[in-house]
């Protein structure tokens, strides 16, 4: 028998195949936000196996080509005036992919008096699903040019 979750919420029989499970769950929630961003993805392999991708399947060896060709989600380190340490983040891997990247990022600025962790590259539009303001739009943040102090 389907199982649903509450009042009005959809059914989806128990039979449903993993991969067919995915792609449903992939479409209702472009139905929910309009947001093509969000993706189900089924992988046979267990969660560490597809992070480290010790099986050859093609999830795992495409997650680990995109993960090496975005250095991992670092997208910057640096010590900035005043001892400040800076990390940029443009996006997030299984800590099996990224572990050693950002265990090394926080080794360097380790020594600094503060730390910045710049994440606007990742989780601008994740915060838009967590700001109710009845519909009207929210303004995050400012981008400043430094030539004519231009917004």
């Amino acid at each position: 028998m389907p199982r649903s979750c509450g009042p009005g919420a959809r059914q989806i029989s128990p039979d449903i195949a993993s991969a067919e499970l995915a792609a449903l769950l992939t479409q209702w929630a472009f139905e929910a936000s309009n947001d093509r961003h969000l993706e189900v993805r089924y992988s046979p392999a267990q969660p560490d196996e597809v992070s480290v991708g010790r099986r050859g399947d093609e999830f795992a060896v495409e997650r680990r080509r995109t993960a090496r060709r975005a250095n991992y989600g670092l997208a910057r380190i640096e010590r900035l005036l005043g001892n400040v340490g800076l990390i940029e983040l443009t996006s997030f891997f299984e800590s099996a992919l990224s572990g050693d990247i950002i265990v090394a990022a926080m080794r360097i600025v380790a020594g600094t008096h503060g730390l910045v962790v710049d994440l606007r590259g990742t989780v601008a539009l994740m915060l838009t699903y967590f700001i109710d303001n009845n519909g009207e739009r929210v303004h995050l943040n400012d981008l400043r040019l430094c030539e004519g102090d231009q917004t």
